[in-house]
């Protein structure tokens, strides 16, 4: 079966690794990057580099890191469980656990658990209010259900997939509703202890005694130089069922096992266990999404996965079941590209799956005139233009509150499908994203934009 499959690293790959993981730190700036690798049972971790800039401390293999949204695969585990015990039903409506929860036209009515769990709710990734306002009490959950959001609700529920933060902080005031609680102490009670996650932490001050690494983001697109982010352990209670959780590589590997048959797989039996990796939604790009895991074929193989990206943290924690591998890359920078091409790049040396670049398909001058435009959302601003054979894309990241601009990014990207589109360099190198009509043929062209979760286009 080769080499990659040997329990500690040869000479040769180890050396390989380390080439390739400082070549993409130089590459992009990043601070410090740690690997996790679980192979036949055994879990095995690597550092590099330093855990925040300011300090020159190194990083270690069991620093924790802020894992952003690879927190949602997590937390529809927790879901499932009461699931299985029949505590929620993922079809029933929100109203029958968040009686006072108001939506946008009584669009509430027909959202259910599962819409939640498959980002097919119709309803944004965020909510122009701020966050801190619900409180860091345990009625931060109660208090944000309670005060009808002014959230968007781009489509009716089940009709497209949507990324959205907003659908797992009420996933999060559900749980806490189901077990007469908090979101927090039921994940403590019902996951993490029973799995053994003892360094994985949802709040900060948990965390801050043990080894921990700093987010950073670069001063520019072209930049390579790096800066703490200050309040990147300081999310709003709210928000952290979407992207709170600290954890470990190690934790992050003990939870990956869960889904390789470990153990403790009596936490959920094998009926829920499936109903994590159904395919449930179509992002529309490719491969498909479950109850808070990507799902995706490579080589063949089934790949379970999520991505996180939040306040200077890039992360992904990937399971293929037919091999009995799991991956995790941590890295301490805001630069995606860089965790991805690391990710990539282990997946075929260690996991045996290279990860083939979508061919791109003749461009359309009239299509690509189409889509020129610019869409908004609460988080972001996106002008798209032609460009040879394919569209220039300008991002620019905007606080949900103020609208402000908080981060910028641009990339060429060219067409792979039917108004499905991969980016080719830069920072966005490798990400696909696709062109949706939510308006029936009623406008010239697609309606929106969806780079994970939608954006409007501007009349």
């Amino acid at each position: 079966m080769g080499d990659h499959w040997l329990i500690g690293m040869n000479a040769q790959l180890e050396a390989a690794l380390r080439e390739i993981v400082e070549a993409e730190m130089e590459r992009w700036g990043v601070p410090g990057v740690v690997i996790g690798l679980l192979r036949g049972g055994k879990s095995e971790a690597v550092a590099f580099g330093v855990a925040s800039v300011e300090s020159g401390y190194p990083m270690l293999p069991d620093s924790a890191f802020r894992i952003a949204s690879v927190t949602k695969p997590i937390v529809a585990t927790l879901v499932a469980t009461l699931i299985q015990e029949g505590r929620i039903n993922p079809d029933g409506p929100l109203a029958d656990y968040l009686p006072d929860l108001k939506l946008p036209e009584s669009g509430e009515a027909g959202i259910t658990v599962r819409h939640l769990l498959t980002h097919t709710s119709g309803l944004d990734t965020e909510l122009p209010v701020n966050l801190t306002s619900f409180g860091n009490g345990d009625d931060a959950a109660s208090r944000l259900a309670a005060s009808r959001p002014p959230v968007m609700q781009w489509a009716r529920p089940g009709r497209v997939f949507s990324y959205s933060n907003f659908g797992y902080w009420l996933l999060g005031a559900i749980v806490g509703q189901c077990t007469s609680s908090t979101f927090e102490s039921a994940m403590r009670q019902r996951l993490l202890r029973p799995l053994g996650l003892n360094r994985t932490f949802l709040f900060a001050g948990e965390a801050i005694t043990q080894p921990i690494a700093v987010g950073h983001r670069p001063g520019g697109p072209s930049s390579h130089v790096h800066s703490v982010v200050r309040n990147c352990y300081a999310p709003a209670r709210v928000r952290v069922a979407s992207g709170g959780l600290i954890a470990t590589a190690a934790d992050l590997l003990t939870f990956a096992s869960l889904y390789l048959g470990s153990s403790t797989s009596h936490l959920l039996n094998e009926e829920h266990l499936e109903y994590l990796v159904q395919r449930a939604a179509a992002p529309g790009w490719g491969g498909h999404y479950g109850w808070g895991w990507c799902l995706e074929e490579r080589g063949g193989e089934l790949v379970i996965k999520h991505d996180g990206g939040a306040a200077g943290f890039a992360t992904t924690l990937q399971i293929v079941p037919a091999r009995d591998f799991a991956l995790v890359v941590l890295t301490n920078s805001s630069r995606f590209v860089a965790m991805s091409r690391i990710a990539d790049w282990a997946m075929g040396q260690f996991a045996g799956l290279n990860r083939t670049p979508p061919q791109a398909v003749p461009a359309d001058p009239e299509v690509l005139g189409m889509l020129a435009g610019h869409y908004r959302s609460c988080t972001s601003s996106i002008q798209a233009e032609p460009r040879g054979d394919g569209l220039q894309l300008e991002l620019t990241d905007l606080d949900p509150l103020t609208g402000e601009a908080e981060g910028f990014t641009s990339g060429f990207a060219e067409p792979i499908g039917d108004h499905g589109y991969c980016f080719r360099d830069g920072e966005l190198e490798g990400m696909l994203f696709d062109f949706v009509d939510l308006e029936d043929g009623a406008s010239r062209g697609p309606s929106h934009i969806r780079i994970a979760s939608l954006a409007q286009r501007s009349m």
